[in-house]
């Protein structure tokens, strides 16, 4: 990958002459040094290169997640939104049901808002236990296989690919008394 630099060809020295020989000698010394010099720049020039990109791959990451504690801090009003929607089905009067309607659409807004920017709720309700996208509140006997979630207190959220608060979940244990359960 280095290139060579042309050296022009110097005349033989007479082997008589030691001032010939002393000028070839010195000749070829500043050669090897102008050529280790060279190899340097090349080196150096590289190395910067790598910099630059290694720069450039921090300051987009850096652009991509900049906004990910403004981010975090909208997700309890949302998990309050979800748990007033959850009141729902004990409302009866036209009122709390048109209440409920704007809730539901305000709700919808955060989603479409937060999606926007990167942001994707996951649930892992029925699945297994994942210690890198869940948080284990507690654990409850049941009859589903162990280490099933059973229960979500709260849904987890992704920024991108980044995991911006984890899935708040219950899981399960093995019953005590399982024949007489089942």
């Amino acid at each position: 990958m280095t290139e060579q630099i042309p050296l022009q060809e110097t005349e033989k020295p007479d082997e008589n002459n030691p001032q010939e020989d002393e000028k070839s000698k010195k000749i070829e010394e500043l050669e090897e040094k102008l050529r280790g010099e060279h190899d340097r720049l090349l080196r150096l020039a590289a190395e910067f290169e790598n910099y630059k990109k290694i720069a450039q791959t921090q300051q987009s990451q850096s652009i991509k997640y900049a906004n990910e504690s403004i981010l975090y801090n909208f997700l309890p009003i949302i998990d309050n939104l979800e748990m007033a929607l959850k009141c729902g089905p004990s409302i009866e009067d036209k009122a709390g049901k048109d209440l409920l309607l704007g809730v539901e659409m305000v709700l919808k807004l955060f989603y479409d808002s937060l999606g926007k920017f990167g942001v994707k709720s996951f649930s892992y309700l029925g699945k297994a236990f994942d210690p890198a996208q869940c948080e284990a509140v507690s654990e409850e006997e049941s009859l589903e296989e162990e280490g099933t979630v059973v229960k979500e207190y709260q849904n987890g959220y992704m920024l991108h690919e980044r995991l911006l608060r984890p899935s708040r979940v219950v899981v399960a244990k093995k019953a005590q008394n399982y024949n007489e359960k089942a």
